[in-house]
């Protein structure tokens, strides 16, 4: 459903496969890349590289609003 990549186990895809479901779900609700990392337990560059596959493969809408683990609310980022 979201990707694969080669030279990895069947357990391996299964937990990159849990882990993207998990990053879609909590960033499509507005969480940021840090608190993701934080719940799936890896890294915040981790979870970045997971936000831009499920991006480029359509299967991701970011959030007009993030909230941060400040409990503060931050609007999305607009590319000049």
């Amino acid at each position: 459903m979201f990707g694969t990549a080669t030279a990895l186990g069947a357990d391996d895809m299964s937990e990159i496969l849990h882990r993207r479901e998990l990053v879609k779900a909590l960033r499509e609700d507005g969480h940021s890349l840090r608190s993701i990392a934080e719940v799936a337990g890896v890294s915040k560059s981790c979870i970045e590289k997971d936000v831009a596959h499920l991006a480029s493969s359509g299967h991701l809408t970011e959030p007009e609003h993030t909230n941060g683990r400040d409990g503060k609310t931050y609007r999305k980022e607009v590319a000049a």
